[in-house]
């Protein structure tokens, strides 16, 4: 009624705990597949009522808070 759209965040901070510990967050390039899957499942979801995507938001903070963002347990990888 306000000419408002919705702009959803598909990934924001949350990095499951199970996606850490399993498969050491991003760091894992077997997240891809998860990612495509969760990003078709949200797309099919609101497909016609959500025309703008964010795929991270606040991406500048990865290097302060990489477990929130990336899944990375600093204690877990040779390299952050």
């Amino acid at each position: 009624a306000n000419g408002m759209e919705p702009v959803l965040t598909v990934s924001h901070y949350e990095m499951p705990l199970h996606l850490t510990t399993a498969y050491t967050g991003w760091y894992s390039r077997e997240l891809i597949d998860f990612f495509v899957r969760y990003c078709e499942v949200l797309f099919e979801r609101f497909r016609g009522r959500v025309k703008h995507w964010i795929l991270v938001n606040q991406i500048n903070l990865i290097t302060h808070e990489s477990f929130n963002h990336l899944g990375v347990a600093a204690d877990k990888v040779d390299n952050l």
